[in-house]
């Protein structure tokens, strides 16, 4: 319970970091890499919404694995909004037809809009992530996520814009960019 606390309140403050923390350096085709202490983070902006990044995070207590974190803003004024936090919204990738699900972990009030960021469920191994994720992209053209309808949620309620696309053709070299900040000076990483 004390470790599943201590990860989300990790969690959280990574999310506030990430809404709030000025970039310090744009990459090749605008990807950002920081080193945020417990996390390195490799960031591209949307191609629909450029403020809404995807981003992947290392998690610098095990730099071979990786999760992913994105977010969709709104200019919704809605009241009810703070209570999407903790929950599970329906989403779809590339517009396929099955659900797949992220949960909303920080929801940010700035400025007439509303960041809502969201994470996919789990770490995964690194380089079986991103070589699946990059087959995808390459076969498809695309790496996109729409926020998706479902019995239980209607995304109309409290967003404007749906879906989001990014680039991801840097996304390999990248990662292996913010791999090697996660593990410092003088480590060797395994190919």
């Amino acid at each position: 319970m004390r470790l599943s606390l201590f990860f989300f309140l990790h969690l959280v403050a990574l999310g506030i970091l990430l809404l709030v923390h000025p970039h310090a350096k744009a990459e090749d085709d605008e990807w950002y890499i920081n080193d945020f202490g417990d996390y390195v983070v490799a960031a591209v902006p949307g191609e629909v919404i450029h403020g809404d990044k995807l981003r992947f995070f290392i998690r610098k207590s095990d730099c071979f694995e990786v999760g992913m974190l994105f977010s969709f803003s709104t200019t919704k004024d809605v009241k009810n909004i703070e209570d999407l936090q903790n929950i599970d919204l329906p989403i779809k990738i590339n517009q396929w037809k099955d659900l797949r699900a992220a949960r909303v972990i920080t929801v940010h009030p700035m400025y007439g809009m509303t960041i809502v960021m969201m994470q996919t469920k789990g770490f995964y191994d690194l380089d079986e992530f991103i070589d699946n994720l990059m087959k995808m992209y390459n076969h498809e053209k695309e790496f996109s996520i729409q926020l998706a309808r479902s019995e239980k949620y209607n995304p109309d309620e409290h967003f404007d814009i749906l879906d989001n696309s990014w680039k991801l053709d840097l996304l390999p070299h990248k990662i292996k960019e913010a791999q090697r900040m996660c593990f410092g000076p003088g480590e060797i990483i395994k190919s």
